[in-house]
C-alpha cells in the first residue's frame, strides 16, 4: 500500500485514478472466506466498509485534452518557480539581435529587405533548439522521465504538453524579435504596420518549428 501511494503521489492532480482492490484467491475448505469477514460483506444490504476482493468501477477516463493540460501545466508552475527556461530564452533573444544588429545595420535597404526573414527564423530556430534542449534535459536530469512515462496518461498527451511550453517560450521570444527587428531596420518596418499578419505568420512558423522539435 506504502509502494502503491508513493507512486500515485507523483502524478498531476486529476491524472490520480483510484486503487482497485487486488481479488483474493479461493479459500480451503474450512477456512473462513476473507471476502466475508468485512461486516456487511456479501449481504443484500449495503457493507459497512469496502470488502476485500470486491468488484469496484474502474475510474472514469480522462479526456485527452485534459490530460496534455494538467502535464502542460505541470511543467507552467515549475517554470514560474525559477524561470529557467524563460531567463535564458530571453537573453538568447537578445544576443541575437545584438549580433544582427553589428551585423547587418550598414546593409542598404534593398538588402535588408532580403535579410530580415532570415534574421527572424534564424533567431527563431537557434531559440527554439535552446528550448527543446532544455525542456527535456529538466526531465532527464531529475530522472522523471520514466516515471512520466509510467502514468496513466496517453503519450500523445505528453507530446502536446511539450508542444504547448515549447509553443509558448518560442512564440513570447518571437513577439519580442519582431519590434525589436522592426526598430533596428527599416526594412523590417512592415512587422509594425501589418501587425496582425505578422502575428499570423509568427503563430503559424512556431507552430510548425514546435510540432516538429517536440516529437
Amino acid at each position: 500500500g506504502a509502494v502503491i501511494g508513493n507512486v500515485t503521489s507523483t502524478l498531476p492532480i486529476g491524472l490520480r485514478a483510484s486503487r482497485s482492490n487486488v481479488p483474493t484467491t479461493s479459500s480451503p475448505a474450512g477456512v473462513p472466506s476473507r471476502t466475508n469477514a468485512v461486516p456487511g460483506c456479501g449481504t443484500s444490504g449495503p457493507p459497512a466498509s469496502p470488502c476485500l476482493g470486491a468488484p469496484v468501477e474502474p475510474a472514469p477516463a480522462v479526456p485527452l485534452a485534459r490530460q496534455a493540460w494538467l502535464l502542460a501545466k505541470n511543467d507552467l508552475r515549475q517554470e514560474l518557480r525559477d524561470l529557467e527556461l524563460v531567463l535564458t530564452a530571453a537573453f538568447f533573444t537578445l544576443v541575437v539581435l545584438v549580433m544582427f544588429a553589428l551585423a547587418f545595420a550598414a546593409l542598404p535597404a534593398a538588402d535588408q529587405t532580403l535579410a530580415v526573414p532570415g534574421m527572424l527564423w534564424l533567431a527563431v530556430a537557434f531559440v527554439g533548439a535552446l528550448t527543446l534542449t532544455r525542456i527535456f534535459d529538466r526531465e532527464r536530469e531529475a530522472d522523471t522521465l520514466r516515471a512520466v512515462l509510467t502514468w496513466p496518461v496517453d503519450r500523445v498527451a505528453i507530446y502536446f504538453s511539450k508542444l504547448g511550453v515549447t509553443l509558448l517560450v518560442i512564440t513570447g521570444c518571437g513577439a519580442l524579435l519582431m519590434p525589436a527587428l522592426g526598430l533596428l531596420f527599416p526594412a523590417a518596418e512592415v512587422f509594425w504596420q501589418r501587425p496582425l499578419d505578422a502575428a499570423a505568420l509568427l503563430v503559424l512558423g512556431c507552430l510548425a518549428y514546435a510540432a516538429v522539435g517536440a516529437l
